[in-house]
């Protein structure tokens, strides 16, 4: 998993935080692991469950690069722990939800 945080706005709080999908890891981990890092908290410590936010086996199988047509390039948005999350083909981003 890297990351890379760019600014969205000039408000510090609205930074998008950006991802790449590991191949070897399905993308409900990466999403995990990518939320605790930008929340700065360990990924067993995370607020809320993911499960609880979103169909994680739906997500992995959406995500899979095994089984899914070349040509296709879903793209998914949901919250989690207060962050607006966009997973598409590429990775994730991931952008505070505005108060």
């Amino acid at each position: 998993m890297t990351g890379a945080d760019s600014p969205a706005t000039g408000d510090p709080d609205d930074e998008l935080h950006d991802y790449e999908l590991a191949a070897n890891q399905p993308c409900s981990v990466t999403i995990v692991y990518a939320v605790a890092d930008v929340l700065g908290r360990d990924p067993l410590e995370l607020p809320e469950l993911l499960y609880n936010a979103i169909d994680v086996d739906a997500l992995d199988a959406l995500f899979s690069s095994t089984g899914r047509p070349p040509s296709a390039s879903p793209s998914l948005s949901f919250e989690f722990c207060g962050l607006m999350i966009t997973v598409q083909p590429e990775g994730l981003t991931l952008l505070p939800e505005s108060s």
